[in-house]
């Protein structure tokens, strides 16, 4: 077993230890129970095989929970302890071993980039209320009133997803954008016009309602009684991919990329945000089978070649991929946000991924890992910034009081920003390397240094016009470092805050949020993907030729400046103290190359469009 990164794939014993203490809800065990023994996936080497595997695991009294007999593989569950290995004696068996756990960020990934650990609220997120000034509206051919905002909305144009593409076409209503994801929120306003589905495959095996006894069926039912269907959002992830790939131009609020798509919904997880490999495998090859055009999937992990476990779930995961590829489906994927070397083959080639100062168990080494899901059909985002800020002489301590929004970096700090001034810079915690295809933005904190070295606010709207954040007003403007998109109306997960906001043409009671990651960096390249298949009827249907627009189309020529995490630098972090023994907590002073960064460049929808057709 080569994997050394300690907080794993499973964050259920995380999740666990942080559910809100006196909510006066209890788990229902009596559920839990009804998934007992652990969970495994079995492929075979043809259909003949595949269905002689079945008929002998069932006779062993192992339970299947999930067959894909596209491409011979099933999901099952056994409380023998040595299943797998008995299985894998079994004829034309290729691969048995424990089904992985895939989820959208590492524990102390999710603390860095959101500010606060995941736990259960409940209840439903209180929205915070934020009053903006009016823009001014005039037709329907123009982006809604907030993509009028650049300071804001910075991130669409920089993938050329602005008047001038949206002139040539904003998407054909007959394109299907699916979301692989934690669901979305087709109550919104910004989304109901343009919702196509929602299909569930999580709810017969949810992977954190075994450790947690909260799945969004109880959630539906309890919190809410009712009042919205399991198969919505309840973590708010799903629903901001899915205003940045759709939302719709209404003249209210903001829109999309690409806003004249269908988007459509393939829930893969609930509210805590992970998902077996089987049930994601299970997701692309329905896409595949049911004409979606494009699938954006933000999930991640690390699959383990030099197990048999990690060795059956990189077989399903490609196999998974390729036949949606080889069936019509193209698949975005997110590179992930440790801050690591991903080669050519998927394979990890550096030592360290991004850690986080006096948190032992943050790090690890990925040194000889595949990124998770697997396959060489997936198209690999990396993550860009807005702008990098610098640092100053001094700041006032009402910035630093700030804490983790910080809005101001004293140069007495030990670590600093690199390539101060440059935008679509690579984020600081996105992964990188010859695997990736384009980037996209991402968004980053002000100083695109962690948080820990004080890497600055979100921007707007947490310390932006009227808001006020530590008990200071900052003068920020309708600045945003990270990426805004709206989120679910029905959040019941700590992270991802919902804003009401007022003004501007935004419709009342609708979640917005502000977040970064490379999971804000796929639907970007989902979105683009979904005009080339509008407008390219050649393209529709062929991910080939799909794959070969987008990078034609790419903005070429971008320069990074941004370095590889140091081996040596242990130090603690500028703004929390502590040691890092394990370091990759700073930047050290290797520059990644641009090809690494950029691959065949940074996504745009405009370029893609005057592109060899």
């Amino acid at each position: 077993m080569r994997l050394t990164i300690k907080s794993g794939f499973i964050i259920a014993a995380i999740l666990s230890l942080t559910l809100v203490v006196g909510s006066g809800l209890a788990p229902n065990r009596a559920a839990a129970a009804q998934t007992n023994g652990v969970r495994y996936t079995v492929t075979a080497k043809n259909a003949k095989a595949y269905k002689r595997a079945l008929r002998a695991v069932k006779k062993a009294g192992a339970e299947v929970v999930l067959e894909m007999p596209q491409i011979n593989t099933f999901a099952t569950r056994s409380t023998d302890a040595e299943f797998a290995a008995k299985t894998r004696q079994l004829k034309g068996v290729t691969h048995a071993g424990k089904d992985n756990t895939l989820q959208l960020f590492r524990p102390a990934m999710y603390k860095e980039l959101f500010g606060t650990e995941m736990k259960f609220l409940g209840a439903r997120a209180e929205p915070k209320m934020l009053q903006v000034a009016d823009a001014n509206i005039k037709t329907k051919q123009k982006p809604d009133p907030g993509n009028l905002v650049l300071e804001l909305m910075w991130n669409l144009p920089r993938v050329g997803a602005n008047a001038k593409t949206w002139a040539l076409g904003s998407g054909d209503p007959t394109v299907t954008v699916a979301v692989m994801d934690t669901g979305v929120d087709y109550t919104h306003t910004e989304l109901a016009r343009n919702f196509s589905h929602a299909k569930s495959f999580y709810f017969r095996d949810p992977a954190c309602f075994e450790s947690t006894g909260f799945d969004d069926a109880w959630v539906a039912a309890n919190i809410f009684g009712g009042a919205v269907k399991a198969d919505n959002d309840f973590n708010g992830h799903g629903s901001w991919i899915g205003g940045n790939i759709g939302a719709v131009m209404d003249r209210h609020g903001i829109n999309g990329i690409a806003p004249n798509v269908k988007i459509s919904s393939l829930k893969i997880s609930d509210w805590c945000g992970s998902a077996y490999g089987s049930t994601i495998a299970a997701a692309m090859i329905w896409a595949a089978d049911h004409d979606v055009d494009v699938v954006n999937l933000s999930f991640g992990g690390f699959g383990d070649p030099f197990s048999a476990d990690g060795r059956a779930e990189i077989a399903m995961e490609k196999a998974a991929a390729k036949y949606a590829w080889n069936n019509g489906t193209i698949i975005a994927h997110s590179a992930g946000n440790d801050r690591a070397r991903i080669d050519a083959n998927g394979v990890f080639t550096s030592h360290g991924i991004l850690a986080v100062p006096g948190d032992p168990t943050s790090g690890g080494d990925p040194s000889g890992l595949v990124s998770s899901p697997a396959g060489d059909e997936l198209i690999l985002v990396s993550a860009t910034n807005n702008i990098v800020n610098g640092v100053s002489p001094s700041c006032p301590p009402d910035a630093l009081a700030a804490g983790a929004n910080a809005w101001c970096k004293p140069a007495s700090d030990a670590h600093h920003p690199f390539g101060v001034g440059k935008k679509d810079q690579l984020a600081y915690y996105s992964n990188y390397g010859p695997g990736i295809d384009v980037a996209a933005p991402g968004g980053a904190r002000k100083f695109n240094v962690p948080s820990a070295d004080r890497g600055g606010t979100p921007g707007w709207p947490w310390t932006g016009m009227n808001s006020v954040y530590g008990g200071t007003s900052v003068a920020d403007g309708y600045n945003a470092w990270e990426d805004f998109s709206t989120t679910s109306n029905w959040i019941v997960v700590a992270g991802i805050d919902c804003f009401h906001i007022s003004g501007m043409n935004f419709r009342p009671n609708q979640c917005y949020a502000i977040i970064q990651g490379t999971s804000m960096a796929a639907p970007h390249v989902a979105g683009v993907m979904g005009l080339i298949a509008s407008r390219n009827l050649d393209a529709r249907g062929n991910p080939a030729r799909i794959e070969k627009i987008l990078k034609e189309g790419a903005t070429k020529g971008l320069v990074n400046y941004q370095t590889e995490l140091s081996a040596t630098d242990t130090s603690g972090g500028d703004r929390t103290g502590g040691t890092c023994p394990q370091a990759y907590c700073h930047f050290g002073t290797v520059v990644i190359p641009s090809s690494e960064v950029y691959g065949a460049g940074l996504v745009n929808g405009y370029g893609s469009y005057t592109a060899t057709r």
